[in-house]
């Protein structure tokens, strides 16, 4: 009667499984042992993707599940003692479970001898598979670490991007779409404070989803990973290894300001609510202060004899307003005569229009000759990098390894700050022209787009035009000097006195 055996074989990447000594290369080499030593295979054990470090790996686990359920010995065999451990513990380990389990190891590359001189040549060759493993484990991560030093993401791409193969780059991150646009929204909404915790922004996410057919759901984790990805952008650091904050060399989908509130956001708990009590009926609710308190008013209907009353009104103990309603379609009235009485002069509409013009062609100059002179200095810091990278691909030692990576961090640094001296313009002329329209058609109908807005709108359009709430007062109505900066400079102007473009200076109006 033959003999029974089974044949296990691992690799530590998918790669390799389709390499030279893969799965099927292994498991071919096993089976000829078997069959020279008149051996029946009755099962393979396969692992792809498995570091040989790792004891707890699933086809081990089923072999040894395996052998558990049979009351014979059984011969395992292996291609080569690395494959079976690449680390001393693992191998004793592993060889102690399978003994156990009247099982016996076999290698066509190893004769195995329960002898002193044996286990301690077994013990050598299971001792130099960990050096092996270790030594290869410090390459890659040297090579990964350059990798980032350089600014390039060198590990796993997470959600709404992916890498593409440049060449002279390698593998560089870009938005993959439509996933990074949904991201982006989210990012920016929970920004703004029209998303306001995790589980709206993760239903947000998910009806986007749903929207563009994307057969998955994110989760409360992952979309705690999405606000605070520094990946998302187009920056990078791994603390772990070194490697400090820094401009990568992919692109990102949000700007590194967005990143920044976000980031604020979340650390101080602040929020700007959007009320979910907030209804169409009464948009101007966590927007109205009581001027004799100080205090947010609120609104609701209120059942009277034969009907329902649509108020705003204070609620706040001891205000002498306390519960004396404003009818809410009188407030709403007016506050649209109100923004029809601060709406910009049409004059000062086409010199803002001329300003913000006449500042960008200034910029858009400035940047054209400041991008020749760092376009020179970043080729030679480059030049050094790439100098001190190769020195590092070569050297074994590591005190020096460690100054060349501080030379290397300094130049990126240098290289860092002379990229965020030059001046870069965020958007193009025609980008410029329609953002503007947008902005103009706004002051000049400011009425109009109230009137027509949705509930979000409006709450973007009282972001626009004031800065902070307004006081309602029940006698002479709307009053309040928290305007936005950009209606603050138009409101402010005199045009007898005063020209638009020392008013604009003087207010530091920049372009974004």
């Amino acid at each position: 009667m033959k003999q029974k055996s089974i044949i296990y074989a691992r690799v530590s990447s998918n790669m390799q499984a389709k390499e030279g000594h893969g799965l099927d290369s292994q498991e071919t080499m096993c089976r000829k042992y078997a069959e020279s030593n008149d051996y029946n295979v009755l099962k393979v054990f396969k692992d792809s993707g498995v570091s040989g470090g790792v004891i707890d790996r699933p086809a081990m686990k089923k072999l040894l599940e395996f052998l558990e359920e049979r009351d014979e010995e059984i011969i395992v065999i292996f291609d080569d003692i690395k494959r079976f451990a690449r680390d001393v513990m693992g191998h004793f380990s592993l060889k102690s479970e399978i003994y156990s389990r009247g099982g016996r190891i076999e290698s066509p590359t190893h004769k195995f001898e329960d002898s002193p001189e044996g286990r301690f040549v077994e013990t050598i060759l299971a001792s130099v598979g960990e050096l092996e493993r270790n030594q290869n484990r410090r390459q890659v991560i040297r090579r990964q670490k350059a990798r980032l030093l350089n600014g390039y993401w060198a590990f796993k791409n997470p959600r709404g991007l992916k890498f593409v193969k440049k060449p002279g780059h390698g593998k560089v991150l870009i938005p993959d779409e439509p996933v990074a646009s949904i991201f982006k929204e989210a990012i920016i909404k929970y920004r703004d404070g029209y998303l306001n915790t995790f589980k709206e922004v993760r239903e947000f996410i998910n009806k986007k989803y749903k929207l563009y057919d994307i057969d998955e759901r994110i989760s409360i984790k992952g979309t705690v990973g999405v606000l605070k990805n520094l990946l998302y952008a187009g920056y990078l650091e791994h603390k772990a290894w070194d490697v400090d904050l820094r401009k990568g060399k992919h692109e990102g989908i949000v700007t590194y300001d967005t990143y920044l509130q976000v980031q604020k956001k979340l650390e101080s708990g602040s929020f700007d609510t959007f009320r979910k009590d907030i209804k169409e009926d009464f948009p101007l609710r966590g927007h109205l202060l009581c001027p004799y308190c100080d205090n947010l008013m609120t609104a609701c209907w209120s059942k009277g004899c034969s009907k329902y009353y649509a108020n705003y009104y204070c609620y706040q103990k001891g205000c002498e307003c306390r519960y004396k309603v404003c009818n809410q379609d009188k407030v709403h009235e007016k506050f649209e005569k109100y923004l029809e009485k601060v709406k910009p002069k049409k004059n000062m509409l086409i010199l803002l229009e001329k300003v913000i013009f006449d500042v960008w062609s200034d910029r858009k100059e400035q940047e054209s000759r400041s991008k020749i002179n760092s376009k020179m200095l970043i080729k030679r810091i480059d030049d050094k990098i790439e100098t001190y990278m190769e020195r590092i691909g070569k050297l074994n030692n590591s005190p020096l390894i460690k100054q060349y990576e501080q030379k290397v961090s300094a130049l990126l640094e240098e290289k860092e700050k002379i990229t965020e001296e030059t001046g870069n313009l965020k958007y193009t002329e025609e980008e410029l022209r329609t953002a503007l329209g947008q902005v103009l058609d706004i002051l000049k109908s400011p009425c109009r787009h109230w009137v027509d807005g949705t509930l979000e709108d409006k709450k973007i359009f009282m972001k626009f035009f004031f800065d902070g709430n307004i006081y309602y007062d029940l006698k002479s109505g709307f009053r309040t000097k928290r305007y936005s900066p950009i209606v603050r400079i138009l409101k402010d102007i005199d045009d007898s006195t005063l020209s638009m473009e020392k008013k604009v200076q003087g207010e530091r109006f920049e372009l974004p």
